[in-house]
């Protein structure tokens, strides 16, 4: 069951105001985030339509993504996170990654997976501020 979510996130980083919201109906898929999370569109067109959808709004341009699914017997997991590089370092990668942790436990999730593909001192340090510990 898809619970919609008006809004998750509303706050300020670094002076500057966003909000972390479900993406809309209709609205139009942010490739050019998602494909600095996961180069691969046909892999992105193939999860993304069982998934749950994040964008990350900044005076209304979005410019953070998070894609999360949640799997049988209280397992989820984050399939993509990215956010535009003139906002990388400033805390908004771990806002998001907050905010699907947090939508996932109320979604039911108990354990929720995250992989990379490129495992460097970024996402290193982004999982490790968020107490994300790998398997």
């Amino acid at each position: 069951m898809k619970m919609e979510i008006k809004l998750i996130v509303e706050s300020t980083l670094h002076a500057i105001e966003y909000l972390i919201r479900e993406h809309r109906v209709g609205e139009s898929i942010p490739y050019d985030l998602l494909l600095l999370g996961d180069a691969n569109r046909e892999l992105i067109d193939g999860y993304l339509p069982a998934s749950r959808l994040y964008l990350l709004d900044v005076a209304g341009e979005v410019v953070g993504v998070v894609v999360w699914q949640v799997y049988d017997q209280g397992v989820g997991e984050i399939l993509n996170l990215a956010v535009a590089p003139q906002y990388q370092k400033k805390g908004f990668g771990k806002a998001l990654l907050q905010s699907a942790t947090d939508a996932a436990k109320h979604s039911g999730v108990r354990r929720l997976l995250i992989a990379t593909g490129n495992a460097g001192i970024g996402q290193i340090a982004l999982l490790s501020a968020t107490r994300v510990r790998p398997d």
